[in-house]
């Protein structure tokens, strides 16, 4: 992921030198390849791993450099939050039929949309990060997904016959031309985003061409989902089609923050002037993912580690991760966020706290044991004076491969003569 170190300031002021940056990343599991400058400002290309999703954006990563940094996070929330149906419930309809591969579904309605070029800082924000500007509209949702990393789409409004969305796999034969103009052939376990008859868009992966936002587009339906990683992934896979949206879904997506994705993608929309956002959400939710509560012993911790940290400086690093931590009873109890599904047990805690503490503070200690005299076993006391009795009589002794089918003479309990 390509993370332009101008836009990481606007959510956490660092004054670190991008190379001391990528060094602290480095080494608490971020792994930076690279420091390009390619636009003129220089850029961390970031290897985010399969289990952290959360850094799939702009706001993750800051987030890390928050707590490496003990720097305050300021999170872009928009201003208004929404929660209410509103006025989008009237023209707008959300049924999930699969609930399995897409657990939340929402949608707000932007009306009177203006089609035009995105403003410049927009466009050389998603140029450093490595995204071509299309339009305003569709230049937001993408602004949003790397920022929050939360993949949206937009559809044209006008094009969805009553605006109903249907969430459901895709029926046998059905096919689907998507927004890069191949038609493609689904299979009954892809799960697709339709309307009342046939797919327009290819759940998590890429929206379809017949609803397309385009120069004619006035009414913008705006999607936020959150769908089944392993499904994603299949799907992406057998189509060979893979974007910037599935590579995050595939990874896992916060739940808990789909709808507040909606929310800063119509506070941007109507900020640089392309659309009237309708109040309300249609936000189909029927099981909400709820919060857990992981436990961490503090010996524990230390054992794991190889350090003597005080309790204190252990609630330090996990609250520094917007992890709401507390001691009670000697026992330090953690309540986990939605977007962090990769924290399920003690020994994940105990290597935040040390990511946070910093693994190259871990003090550097020699293991100690007991070693004892070692000796030829058996059959090498039986070998070896043969082996160099026939060296002695102008043998050559050869090494070959041991890839053979086993013979009687593997046997191990054989009895040596």
């Amino acid at each position: 992921m390509r993370v332009p170190i101008e836009w990481l300031k606007e959510y956490v002021d660092v004054q670190a030198s991008p190379e001391e940056l990528a060094h602290r990343l480095t080494m608490a599991g971020l792994e930076v390849e690279a420091i390009e400058h390619d636009t003129g400002e220089p850029v961390l290309n970031v290897k985010v791993t399969p289990n952290r999703g959360d850094c799939l954006s702009m706001v993750g990563v800051a987030r890390e450099v928050a707590a490496l940094y003990a720097l305050p996070l300021r999170h872009p929330m928009p201003a208004a939050r929404t929660t209410e149906p509103g006025e989008a419930a009237q023209v707008a309809k959300v049924e999930i039929i699969d609930d399995d591969l897409c657990p939340r579904y929402a949608a707000r309605v932007v009306r009177n949309v203006r089609i035009a070029p995105s403003p410049a800082w927009m466009q050389q924000r998603l140029l450093a990060a490595g995204m071509r500007p299309i339009n305003n509209v569709v230049d937001v949702t993408n602004y949003v997904m790397l920022e929050l990393g939360q993949p949206l789409h937009a559809f044209d409004l006008d094009l969805l016959p009553n605006g109903h969305i249907v969430v459901r796999r895709a029926r046998p034969g059905e096919k689907i031309v998507t927004l890069d103009g191949v038609e493609r052939d689904l299979q009954p376990d892809m799960l697709m985003i339709c309307d009342a008859t046939h797919p327009v868009a290819v759940a998590g992966v890429m929206g379809g061409s017949e609803t397309e936002v385009t120069p004619s587009t006035h009414n913008v339906l705006l999607e936020s989902a959150h769908f089944h990683p392993t499904s994603i992934r299949r799907t992406s896979q057998r189509l060979q089609l893979s974007t910037e949206a599935s590579y995050r879904f595939e990874r896992v997506v916060d739940p808990g923050g789909v709808v507040a994705a909606l929310d800063r993608a119509c506070e941007l929309l109507e900020q640089i002037g392309a659309g009237e956002p309708l109040s309300g959400v249609v936000d189909v939710y029927p099981r909400p993912a709820l919060e857990r509560t992981v436990t961490l012993r503090p010996a524990r911790c230390n054992l794991l580690l190889g350090m003597n940290l005080d309790v204190q400086t252990m609630l330090d690093c996990l609250r520094r991760l917007q992890l709401k931590a507390d001691l009670r009873d000697g026992v330090i109890h953690v309540t986990v966020p939605t977007f962090r599904p990769d924290l399920n047990i003690e020994e994940d805690l105990a290597e935040e706290v040390g990511r946070v503490y910093g693994y190259e503070n871990i003090p550097e200690r020699l293991p100690f044991g007991h070693t004892h005299r070692g000796g030829d076993s058996p059959n090498t006391r039986l070998i070896r004076p043969l082996q160099e009795a026939f060296v002695r009589a102008g043998l050559i002794e050869v090494h070959t491969h041991t890839l053979r089918a086993p013979g009687p003479l593997d046997d191990p309990t054989r009895t040596l003569v």
